[in-house]
């Protein structure tokens, strides 16, 4: 993402990308996360796509946060993850069918409704973990642990300024 211009056809600035004009969006931090987001959403929903459970890097985010927190409700989570209640809600209707995930009501409090794995959403969290930490490997592979750990940080500060409205952190870091 240069300043250098390069001029020609659609075809020829396309498979040259590195001469493309981007103007202050190259330098866009806002612009940047999102295309960096990108770039690992796609690489970790590429292995994910192969594996037979056919689940989405959505769906084993929502099953990792549950096998880290059981009991956890569908609210807290659509929370978290700043998705609509409904969304999350058709989110873990479909796990429930597939039989990932379990709801919970605890005796001592029935209006309140939890989530568990069941054994088939332990053995997916497991499974997954690998594939998800191997697309992570490859996304960032460039980067040398000192630059991991900054870029965590960074990010990490930015997530724990606007989770829950900008007064609840997130649960400490983990590697997925």
């Amino acid at each position: 993402m240069t300043t250098q211009r390069m001029q020609g056809t659609p075809t020829e600035l396309s498979a040259n990308p590195e001469f493309l004009d981007l103007g202050e969006l190259g330098h866009s931090l806002g612009f940047l996360l999102q295309m960096a987001h990108k770039a690992a959403s796609e690489e970790q929903s590429e292995l994910l796509k192969d594996d037979d459970l056919g689940l989405s890097f959505n769906e084993f985010i929502v099953l990792k946060a549950i096998a880290l927190n059981p009991g956890i409700s569908q609210g807290f989570l659509a929370d978290l993850y700043r998705i609509t209640w409904p969304s999350m809600s058709r989110l873990i209707a479909s796990m429930e069918k597939r039989d990932l995930v379990r709801r919970v009501i605890p005796p001592e409090d029935r209006r309140c409704v939890g989530l568990c794995l069941t054994a088939e959403g332990e053995r997916a969290v497991v499974k997954l973990s690998v594939a998800v930490n191997a697309a992570n490997e490859q996304v960032f592979s460039h980067l040398n642990p000192d630059e991991r750990h900054v870029l965590v940080t960074l990010l990490r500060r930015i997530v724990d300024r606007h989770a829950a409205g900008g007064s609840d952190a997130l649960p400490a870091a983990t590697t997925i």
